[in-house]
């Protein structure tokens, strides 16, 4: 058998008597096997006209998943960030702007000439999990798994004084709603902040390609840092190996730069260019970048993105601020699309 993944549609529109591909022993991802068996051929005169009257398709996705509260919106601002005395710096967003579902954005990083990137922001809470996993349909995107490292707490010379040497010889990090924890309870911290993230996109998105991102790297010394990451490099080099052998029939994720994490901070803009220019590179060398499409398709689709962007939602802090409204009160609007329906999140 050949390795084919995909419909070869240049192959099937220059075989005009072809009436039949047999595929049951590839690899295959799109359509099932059993489709192009069946039923493939019949679009024929579709085939005909993506090789013929052809528009290359240069719109991809890239998506940006993980736990609440590690950065994922300061990351895309920082990394979209236009403005010249700002630039490549994102500042801190409060508790109302916070991500509440899924909010998209367009980012054209080469302008007109380079990839048309949808840019999913999803919120973090496990709330919206399932929701979210309805919306990982996108085989031609990149996936970004972001997480955060915790800081090593330093004791003061009182609190010394009133603890072990064998207490003082051990780390502690001090932990949002847990208080001080020690290094094995922060390595299954880190193991939540990314293995229920690849479990959720292995099976959903099969073949996905997944970048690691670390925030906040400006929060935690080198040396920690440097521990930190290894350990979830570590994780998910160990989770995507499970992953595999529990999936056998599941085409594997492709992990970007073998499971290692881009690490940033988007307060400083430490590293944003460099991890910018990373996304490009990868965007613009998946499997579905630029390939042709019958030009009345990309102008449907087209069309379909510029009547969605024409029916943004309202935002959250808008609502708030309505006169005789309520503080919280998100009648007759919503802070995401998935909270409203059919309507474009406001971009943060």
């Amino acid at each position: 058998a050949n390795k084919f993944q995909y419909l070869p549609l240049a192959l099937t529109a220059s075989c005009p008597d072809l009436l039949r591909l047999e595929v049951t022993k590839n690899p295959w991802l799109v359509p099932s096997a059993d489709n192009m068996t069946d039923n493939a051929f019949r679009l024929k005169e579709v085939l005909i006209e993506a090789n013929s009257l052809s528009q290359q398709d240069k719109a991809m996705g890239l998506f940006f998943v993980g736990r609440e509260e590690v950065g994922k919106t300061c990351l895309i601002n920082a990394l979209t960030n236009t403005e010249a005395h700002e630039h490549d710096i994102a500042p801190h967003i409060d508790l109302c702007s916070r991500t509440a579902g899924v909010s998209f954005s367009q980012w054209q990083p080469l302008g007109k000439d380079g990839p048309d990137i949808s840019i999913y922001d999803f919120g973090g809470i496990s709330l919206y999990r399932q929701a979210q996993s309805l919306l990982f349909l996108q085989r031609r995107a990149l996936y970004c798994l972001v997480w955060r490292p915790f800081q090593l707490y330093k004791f003061s010379d009182q609190e010394l004084e009133l603890m072990s040497p064998e207490e003082r010889a051990l780390e502690h990090y001090r932990v949002q709603e847990l208080g001080l924890v020690r290094r094995p309870a922060l390595q299954q911290l880190l193991e939540a902040q990314v293995i229920p993230w690849l479990e959720q996109l292995y099976t959903s998105v099969p073949g996905c390609h997944v970048m690691l991102v670390g925030t906040h790297s400006d929060q935690v010394d080198e040396a920690e840092l440097a521990w930190q990451h290894s350990e979830v490099t570590k994780l998910v080099r160990e989770g995507v190996s499970r992953l595999h052998a529990e999936h056998p029939d599941v085409s594997p994720m492709q992990l970007r730069n073998a499971g290692k994490s881009a690490l940033v901070s988007s307060r400083q803009g430490t590293e944003i260019v460099a991890l910018r220019a990373r996304i490009v590179e990868r965007v613009v060398t998946l499997p579905f970048y630029g390939e042709l499409l019958p030009a009345s398709w990309v102008r449907v689709r087209d069309t379909l993105l510029e009547i969605r962007e024409s029916r943004r939602t309202q935002g959250y802090k808008d609502v708030k601020k309505k006169p005789g409204g309520k503080k919280g009160d998100l009648s007759g609007s919503s802070r995401t699309s998935l909270d409203g329906g059919s309507g474009r999140g406001k971009s943060r």
